[in-house]
């Protein structure tokens, strides 16, 4: 039988390359929320940048694509929208349309796949139809799956709030599930989403600046079905459409 690796940051992106393994990064707060609300809006194509400079270049070259994105919590000056579910599902007028995205942390541990047979975005919204998509993938490809709890960018230490959406998900494939974080104590399995994401370091941090719609839309748990996978690697780009829709 296959397994399931919650393998943390630059660690579980490492593993992934050498193991050619069957992706899926989780960035809880907020990117992977974010990706999937731009695709339930109606986005066909998220071209995914890990720098900001980045984003203005591959802006040239499709100029019609809204840019949508953060540093440090907060919306990019002169982007369109800030990485926030509960402002994208909220923007009228998206459908159609292409972004390219950028975050602190989800952004770059999603870049940092390349190599792996298969690149999924995942976390508590679309965990029980992504775990039935990662044990098909697994039993096709014949590959292990590691779950990457995205973590703070350019430190090993795990976010709290990803590990608990890692868990969300593992949990629901079948397969055995190996936690390289060691935050999984029985307490915090047994306890609700919403009140893990609450009690996160990065989860008060957002509550603080007055984002509490937006933790509240990230811990729900089952309600999207919307799988976001890297269907190809540019220079630059991880490009991301909807695993059920891509061409």
């Amino acid at each position: 039988m296959f397994k399931v690796f919650l393998s943390p940051g630059e660690k579980g992106c490492q593993k992934v390359r050498e193991l050619k393994a069957i992706a899926v990064v989780v960035d809880a707060l907020r990117a992977s929320a974010t990706i999937i609300a731009l695709l339930e809006k109606g986005i066909e194509t998220i071209f995914v940048v890990s720098e900001v400079e980045d984003a203005w270049e591959l802006k040239k070259s499709f100029p019609e694509a809204l840019l949508v994105g953060e540093r440090n919590n907060l919306k990019i000056d002169g982007f369109d929208y800030s990485n926030s579910p509960s402002e994208i599902f909220n923007a009228p007028n998206l459908n159609g349309k292409s972004v390219i995205f950028t975050s602190t942390s989800g952004a770059r541990r999603i870049l940092a796949c390349k190599g792996a047979t298969k690149v999924f975005v995942g976390t508590t919204l679309n965990a029980e139809f992504l775990s039935s998509v990662l044990r098909e993938n697994s039993l096709k490809h014949q590959k292990d799956i590691v779950i990457i709890p995205a973590g703070v960018y350019e430190k090993e230490d795990f976010s709290e709030e990803d590990v608990v959406a890692s868990w969300e998900i593992a949990k629901r494939i079948g397969f055995p599930v190996i936690d390289e974080t060691g935050f999984l104590t029985e307490e915090i399995k047994n306890r609700e989403v919403e009140k893990n994401f609450y009690l996160s370091k990065h989860g008060r941090e957002l509550l603080e600046i007055g984002l509490e719609k937006d933790v509240k839309i990230c811990a729900q748990v089952g309600i999207a079905q919307t799988i976001p996978e890297v269907y190809q690697f540019t220079e630059k780009a991880a490009v991301i459409k909807n695993s059920l829709e891509k061409v």
